[in-house]
């Protein structure tokens, strides 16, 4: 995850700042040096998300648009060896969801649906802080897109899975 990208222009333009600073007298350095500063904080943002949490929020979204459910129904379990793991009542039962991460593809599956998958393309736009789920073919929503960007709230933290039964 990249957390600041910063371009070859920010050197250059740094090596000009120090060459200016070189030139001032003593009492306009610290002047200087502070609207330079703020120049540089507010103009050159650098978006630190949590990478992680925002895909899950999208996968969550997306898995609403397959299912027919509020993405609330959803609740996110964890990653195991790198798949998602939600639970939602489904049927009649509570049922696991998987996301299987392949680069920027996801396979979505279920036990429940048997060899039935779906499919999404994930989106990770650093500069806006956002991760959009582009899914194939929903069949409860008439958008196509699950978005979501900047803070999310923080989920409970997921129970260890290699405790549960059955692990």
């Amino acid at each position: 995850m990249t957390l600041c990208r910063r371009s070859t222009h920010s050197w250059s333009f740094f090596a000009f700042t120090r060459y200016v600073m070189s030139r001032l007298k003593g009492s306009l350095k610290p002047a200087a040096l502070a609207g330079v500063l703020a120049l540089v904080f507010v103009s050159n943002t650098a978006f630190a998300f949590n990478e992680e949490l925002l895909i899950s929020c999208a996968l969550q979204e997306a898995l609403a648009m397959i299912t027919c459910k509020q993405p609330s129904e959803f609740n996110y379990m964890g990653i195991r060896e790198g798949i998602y793991i939600y639970n939602a009542h489904y049927g009649s039962e509570y049922t696991e969801f998987y996301c299987q991460r392949y680069g920027n593809n996801v396979v979505i599956s279920s036990r429940a649906w048997g060899a039935k998958r779906s499919a999404a393309r994930l989106i990770i736009d650093y500069q806006s802080g956002c991760v959009v789920a582009s899914v194939d073919k929903p069949q409860c929503s008439i958008l196509n897109e699950a978005k979501c960007c900047g803070a999310v709230p923080a989920p409970p933290p997921p129970p260890d899975l290699d405790m549960l039964p059955g692990s």
